[in-house]
């Protein structure tokens, strides 16, 4: 085996300023939605729960992408695939002038990031993509605030994050940035607690949205299943890719703050506040709690 060394990363920056039509959107939609089976029992898969109005929550995410100017969408599907395929197929947005959308399908499911590496590969992906997930209400002028910060800094990943907490917020903190630089420096885990007031650091909350160079990603997952070959592309940001890349000595991976309220529809409590108040998840104001 060939001896590992931190991924190099060096793009140039054009100076031109990014148009979300060069953006390929990928979506994770495979999942398995155990915490919110006390809602869908298991029949509909959670991002084809209904709002209130009628929209589910698929469609909301949808068309205010294509709304923000995304025109190039890539599914990721698996569990319950054959809805989701169905129901994104017959929507009109979908099939609007300038959108183009493929489906990368799972057999096995390997976590958020497994799923991107497959979709990457299987579909040839190149150029820089946004990792959305599709249980997650968000600002979308936040996200197109965030492509074209990855694009300015010259990152190979850049997660989005946030200061704006409220009680439906999880992970808190645990995001740790050089200040000045933007440079990711630490991800605590899920079961661990974060340090903070660390000088010249800040600690921030991911917001579950990544911006990634496509070449620069695929090459960071080759790198790290190489020396983890137990992973078989089980793969996790947080918990494995991202301390790893850093333990490596990688500085391409960065973090941009937003000021965006984030509901993550992945519980009852936070699908029961999602359904009643989506339409107010759009301002930089906390909602009320």
């Amino acid at each position: 085996m060939r001896e590992l060394e931190a991924p190099k990363f060096e793009r140039a920056k054009s100076g031109e300023e990014l148009d979300m039509s060069d953006v390929t959107v990928i979506m994770p939609l495979a999942g398995l939605g155990m915490r919110a089976r006390e809602v869908t029992k298991d029949a509909i898969p959670k991002t084809l729960i209904e709002l209130e109005g009628g929209k589910t929550v698929l469609d909301r995410i949808c068309e205010q992408l294509q709304e923000a100017g995304f025109r190039h969408f890539v599914f990721c599907v698996g569990h319950h695939k054959e809805q989701v395929i169905d129901h994104l197929s017959a929507e009109d947005w979908i099939n609007a002038d300038g959108v183009d959308y493929r489906f990368s399908e799972e057999e096995d499911l390997s976590g958020v990031e497994g799923a991107v590496l497959n979709a990457i590969e299987t579909l040839d992906l190149k150029g820089q993509a946004m990792i959305v997930p599709g249980d997650m209400l968000h600002d979308m002028d936040a996200l197109v605030e965030l492509n074209r910060a990855h694009k300015d800094s010259g990152a190979g990943i850049t997660m989005g994050t946030t200061r704006n907490i409220t009680e439906r917020t999880g992970d808190v903190n645990k995001m740790v940035i050089e200040e000045g630089t933007n440079r990711l420096l630490w991800m605590f885990d899920r079961t661990e607690e974060p340090v903070t007031g660390v000088p010249g650091t800040a600690n921030t909350t991911r917001i579950g949205v990544d911006i990634i160079d496509i070449d620069y990603f695929k090459d960071l997952c080759d790198q790290f299943l190489e020396a983890n070959p137990h992973q078989n592309k089980n793969i996790g940001m947080r918990d494995t890719l991202g301390p790893w890349v850093i333990h490596m000595g990688n500085t391409a991976l960065h973090a941009f703050e937003t000021e965006a309220e984030v509901v993550d529809m992945g519980t009852p409590d936070t699908i029961y506040y999602g359904q009643a108040n989506w339409r107010t998840i759009n301002s930089r104001q906390p909602t009320e709690d």
